[in-house]
């Protein structure tokens, strides 16, 4: 096992503005008030009868069902958009 892992960094001056919004309010939600922090694209997944209404279902979980769906987390969005991969970690500079 290597003491190294490779990880995407993705700057905020590079995103919309709306989306570099949404992410300096996840980095003050989170307590991470440095220059960096980890995200993981498209973290949440809801349960088959429970996931938010709208958006579009990119994964289904074989193991309990859960999906993972594209339209409700919008930084996820711009990410995989830009070359991250679903529930990839990344850091996001501010």
């Amino acid at each position: 096992m290597s003491k190294y892992k490779r990880v995407k960094v993705f700057n905020t001056c590079m995103m919309p503005e709306a989306i570099q919004e949404l992410v300096y309010k996840k980095s003050d939600d989170r307590d991470n008030r440095g220059d960096k922090f980890e995200f993981y694209v498209y973290d949440e997944q809801y349960p088959p009868d429970e996931h938010p209404e709208g958006g579009e279902i990119i994964n289904v979980d074989k193991s309990c069902g859960y999906v993972t769906k594209r339209g409700v987390d919008l930084i996820s969005d711009w990410l995989m958009d830009n070359g991250a991969k679903l529930h990839e970690e990344v850091i996001i500079e501010l």
